[in-house]
């Protein structure tokens, strides 16, 4: 997993700089799409297991249990900065001159990623009923 963040960390960095050239904040946008992804998988875990094993409860969520989610994702966001903080140029090295066959392969899988990541949070709600009045 750690190598697909990095992927996306890199491609997504990549992508800040060359569109927004004379936007200083590039690398933090791209750390941030990193936590959101994670933050969502690690969501996603939470609230499955939460809905299989307490399919009974209907009621939303309370708001200790929402100040813990944010400081889950403050930590995530914490980690990710240390790791990926000036990462850009050693990632550039690694992956600068890969194949495109393999490039394009490597930003589909983390469009994907990024797209389940997100779109699990409705289908969780959708498969345990959430949706219902």
């Amino acid at each position: 997993m750690t190598y697909l963040f990095e992927k996306q960390y890199y491609y997504t960095s990549k992508y800040f700089k060359t569109t927004f050239k004379k936007w200083s904040s590039w690398e933090s946008q791209a750390i941030l799409s990193v936590t959101m992804v994670q933050f969502f998988i690690i969501l996603n875990i939470i609230v499955g297991i939460y809905f299989t094993f307490f399919p009974e409860v209907k009621r939303k969520f309370k708001s200790y249990e929402i100040i813990i989610f944010l400081a889950l994702f403050f930590l995530i966001d914490y980690n990710n900065n240390k790791l990926y903080k000036g990462k850009y140029d050693e990632l550039d090295k690694r992956w600068g001159n890969q194949l495109k066959k393999k490039k394009i392969i490597d930003i589909i899988v983390i469009v994907l990623v990024i797209i389940f990541s997100w779109g699990f949070v409705f289908i969780n709600s959708w498969i345990f009923s959430r949706y219902k009045n």
